[in-house]
């Protein structure tokens, strides 16, 4: 159903929700600025563009595998600029598989670069900007990826034991998750066109995990643009494979992105990812596995495999797709494919990438522009009515469920319920009782000063009690909000964090996504908000 809809934007400061690290890189900290080589400023793209031109890619490798790969999924190309072309470049996102891509900030990464290459284009008519979703298929936390939230209910996927890369598993047990989420959609025309897509995904036996995936996300995004690439093939490990042996050889990640780490420590933001000796996996029926480098013997971890560094080395010639980067490494195998200006991210994802400099530069890979995605609150119309008959504003939303409930209460109240004049006159008068004491025997300070902490302890109980007796009237006010609250900030969380896109999509359709397309802008640090109205 179409209906209008309301846009506003917070700004990231007034998020709580936002973490202190990705405040800091919204608003580009002076802090951060050591960590990355471009600011995230539309009017820096000259220079990197003009950067990016010294370190060429094989961008034939690069269009003849996506044509591929879509053949294979029998999916149209959507793209219309020559891949191969030496003034066509990407802006890049990525994202596990999650279960039906997951949170609702899976579809706001693609719609981020999807926006930005349109800009990009408007203002450089001489080059073509392509936008990449890059399915991280080769991740193994299975627990991550196999399960997605919709109204409040959370559907699992038992993919009956299987082990290694989630993009390479088989689509057993999918039949059940589609069964459920099937009887939650019902029959509308959204409904019907949602089953549609994920049947031709989930439910095509010649396609495995990731592959089914990447149908998915491309069937939701059609009438785009956007390029869906899964990066799991033997032709872009074997162009990366330079790189993995020096970090084979020579373990060069770990003293570099550790020394960031402390440094980033150092001024208040925590660690995102933690680097290993070797920072590659060995992809095998046993799993994904770590290598390991003992005695002289590179061992693949929690296995009996064992090889001396030539066989490891000829075994990587012979076989590339058998070997997989981890978290530390994915960046530069990324920047190595694609001939790629600026990567767009969630405030974790940049937090890793800022470790992230000083390894692109030994690696002598381009470092692109790091863009924070855009962050999205969707407010049912239901919920917002409600909030607004309460007398609460938007900005009220984002403030503790705690402390919302207590002011609403103090606002709303005939009766006076704070004890603040009260305690402030009985410290005052404990402080003339001191003063008296201290003439007459100081021995008594200590018990005086105790007594005083004891009554005030005593008069925040009070107070307390006041206030719970108070909330009793309104109750069923105090229940509106916190419902709404949970609604819009699952588990105190942002919405974009735990509700899949379905829920929208399913009262929406492709308004839904037209609506996104039309507002978001990238590199903008504000929570955008659409609020559905009358």
């Amino acid at each position: 159903m179409v209906q209008e809809i309301l846009f506003e934007q917070i700004k990231a400061q007034n998020v709580p929700q936002f973490s202190a690290k990705d405040k800091a890189y919204m608003t580009q900290s002076e802090k951060l600025s050591p960590y990355w080589k471009f600011p995230m400023d539309f009017e820096a793209f000259e220079e990197v563009i003009e950067e990016r031109k010294k370190y060429p890619v094989n961008r034939t490798l690069l269009n003849t595998v996506a044509r591929q790969q879509y053949e294979h999924l029998g999916q149209p190309v959507n793209w219309e600029i020559d891949l191969s072309s030496e003034n066509t470049f990407t802006i890049t996102t990525a994202h596990q598989p999650g279960l039906m891509t997951g949170p609702l900030y899976f579809i706001y990464k693609a719609i981020s670069a999807i926006k930005l290459c349109r800009k990009l284009k408007q203002s450089h008519p001489d080059y073509d900007f392509q936008p990449v979703f890059v399915i991280g298929g080769e991740d193994h936390d299975f627990e991550e990826i196999n399960h997605f939230r919709i109204f409040g209910k959370t559907l699992s996927w038992d993919n009956q034991g299987q082990v290694g890369a989630c993009g390479r598993m088989e689509t057993k047990g999918m039949e059940e998750v589609l069964e459920q989420l099937y009887d939650i959609l019902g029959e509308s025309t959204n409904a019907l066109e949602l089953k549609g897509m994920l049947e031709e995904a989930y439910g095509n036996a010649s396609f495995n995990y990731g592959q089914a995936t990447q149908h998915f996300v491309l069937s939701i995004f059609k009438n785009t643009e956007l390029l869906v690439l899964n990066m799991d093939e033997a032709a872009f490990k074997r162009a990366f494979l330079p790189v993995m042996k020096r970090e084979l050889l020579e373990n060069f990640s770990k003293p570099l992105v550790s020394k960031t780490i402390e440094e980033l420590n150092g001024i208040g933001f925590k660690m995102q990812a933690f680097p290993r000796e070797i920072n590659l996996f060995y992809l095998s029926e046993e799993g994904r596995n770590r290598i390991v480098l003992e005695d002289d013997q590179y061992t693949i971890h929690g296995t009996s495999m064992s090889f001396s560094e030539k066989e490891i080395l000829e075994l990587m010639d012979k076989t590339p797709e058998a070997f997989s980067p981890n978290v530390v490494m994915r960046p530069l195998y990324q920047e190595t494919i694609l001939p790629n200006l600026a990567y767009v991210g969630g405030g974790g994802e940049i937090a890793y990438w800022l470790e992230r400099k000083s390894q692109f530069e030994e690696a002598k890979l381009p470092f692109p522009m790091l863009v924070r995605r855009d962050s999205v609150l969707w407010v049912d119309k239901a919920s917002f009515t409600k909030w607004t008959k309460l007398g609460l504003e938007l900005n009220d939303l984002f403030a503790d469920t705690e402390e919302l409930k207590k002011e609403y209460v103090r606002t709303h109240s005939e009766n006076e319920i704070s004890l603040e004049a009260e305690l402030t006159a009985l410290q005052a008068t404990m402080k003339e009782v001191a003063a008296k004491a201290a003439q007459i025997d100081k021995s008594l300070l200590g018990r005086i000063e105790a007594e005083s902490a004891k009554l005030a302890k005593t008069i925040d109980g009070m107070e307390k009690r006041l206030q719970k007796a108070e909330k009793q009237k309104f109750t069923q006010a105090l229940s509106q909000i916190e419902k709404i609250k949970e609604k819009l900030f699952p588990a105190s969380s942002l919405q974009e964090r735990k509700d899949n896109f379905m829920g929208i999509y399913l009262k929406h359709g492709s308004f839904f996504m037209e609506t996104l397309l039309e507002s978001l802008q990238p590199m903008d640090p504000t929570l955008k908000v659409f609020i559905e109205a009358d």
